[in-house]
């Protein structure tokens, strides 16, 4: 929500209806670049709901930055792991040791698929860039069987892909003329929801994960 020009991210308790601010996350949250919506999240809790990774931004243009909050330290300030011109998406390994998230340079030109360690040490890797010109703005999704998936745009429009955490073994899911973007793992990482417009308007599809161009197969929910 936004409130007095800052943007902050709040959380529901759902037994109580009891909402409370969670973390700043800037006064311009400007996940793309000169106003293109992503389309992707901006935080997401740990598995073991310890740890909030989010983006934040201090101004418009300013550089994004990627944090997390660990509720095991509450008077601790979220510690900043990495800052590039646009982040967007970060998600957690199953195991927590990794965060996955999506970044782009000041000229947009440059898009990549990052991890990187929860806790700040090391480097960031780049698991997948745009050789082909294409851009990840769905987002990045991490499954618990270490799988990840992604929208991008090589043929034109979006599709839905899968990786293995180390940015092998590539495999495309979807083949509709249409845009299909934002894939998210179910729980149990059977399924893969994601939004696409083939019926004319933005709706939101659920496919089995293990398919393969399984455009007609998505049912829309």
């Amino acid at each position: 929500m936004s409130e007095s020009g800052l943007d902050r991210v709040l959380v529901r308790n759902l037994e109580t209806n009891v909402t409370t601010p969670l973390v700043d996350s800037g006064p311009v949250m400007d996940l793309a670049l000169e106003g293109a919506g992503t389309n992707a999240h901006l935080g997401m809790f740990s598995s073991d709901n310890t740890r909030f990774a989010y983006i934040q931004v201090s101004g418009a243009g300013a550089a994004n930055n990627l944090r997390v909050l660990d509720f095991r330290n509450p008077d601790q300030t979220p510690k900043g792991l990495f800052s590039d011109a646009g982040l967007s998406s970060p998600t957690w390994s199953p195991d927590g040791n990794r965060i996955a998230f999506v970044r782009t340079n000041t000229n947009g030109q440059f898009w990549a698929i990052s991890t990187m360690n929860a806790d700040g040490t090391g480097k960031v890797t780049d698991l997948l860039t745009n050789k082909e010109g294409q851009q990840f703005r769905g987002g990045v999704s991490w499954s618990k069987t270490n799988l990840l998936t992604f929208a991008q745009n090589t043929t034109g429009a979006s599709d839905v892909y899968t990786m293995f955490s180390d940015g092998g073994g590539i495999k495309n899911l979807t083949s509709n003329p249409a845009d299909d973007s934002t894939p998210v793992w179910s729980p149990d990482s059977r399924l893969i929801a994601f939004t696409s417009n083939r019926d004319g308007r933005q709706q939101i599809y659920v496919m089995n994960a293990a398919a393969v161009g399984c455009g007609a197969s998505a049912k829309a929910r």
